[in-house]
């Protein structure tokens, strides 16, 4: 069996790639907006969250891959603060709103940093769009982040495998070319 690389395109089906160098956006990021587009976003606009090592927030408008940003995941955020932190420790917290312990102070801040950038990215594709853009949130840590943006009284949609989605699009797509 022969492996294959994938790369991310200018386009896929109706949906393009704004990217400024479309090859060079990761293919995770690109199927993941395939994924999005295809299942939730042809008709609107759209706030695509893979929540995982790295927080990947990514804007679809008008069938259009308009850009996003990448921050560090919860692990990553953590860890630096720790590791960066003297007399902080590695012991796991849980999430509070008025955390009494350092331990959940930098878990519920690290969890409230990453619904902070989703927040500040949604606001401004809906300033964009002129309407309330879509959230699909995916990734690893999208369980934990989920109930932090509704309490912010965001409303976001579960895609647990929206990489794995696109990825398969993309295939079928390639092996339907090949034939």
């Amino acid at each position: 069996v022969a492996t294959e690389w994938l790369k991310s395109q200018s386009q896929f089906a109706g949906l393009k790639n704004g990217y400024q160098f479309p090859e060079k956006l990761g293919v995770d990021r690109w199927a993941a907006m395939i994924a999005a587009w295809k299942n939730y976003a042809q008709q609107s606009s759209c706030l695509v969250v893979n929540a995982g090592t790295a927080l990947t927030i990514d804007a679809i408008h008008q069938n259009e891959f308009i850009g996003g940003l990448i921050a560090p995941g919860l692990a990553m955020l953590q860890q630096g603060f720790i590791h960066q932190t003297a007399q902080v420790n590695s012991e796991h917290g849980r999430y509070q709103d008025f955390p009494c312990n350092t331990a959940d102070a930098s878990y519920s801040g690290a969890l409230n940093a990453m619904a902070g950038a989703v927040l500040i990215e949604l606001n401004k594709l809906a300033k964009k769009a002129q309407q309330a853009p879509k959230l699909v949130l995916s990734g690893g840590d999208a369980d934990l982040l989920k109930p932090v943006l509704e309490s912010l009284n965001l409303a976001p949609l579960l895609s647990r495998d929206l990489v794995l989605e696109g990825l398969f699009m993309l295939t079928e797509t390639k092996k339907g070319e090949a034939k």
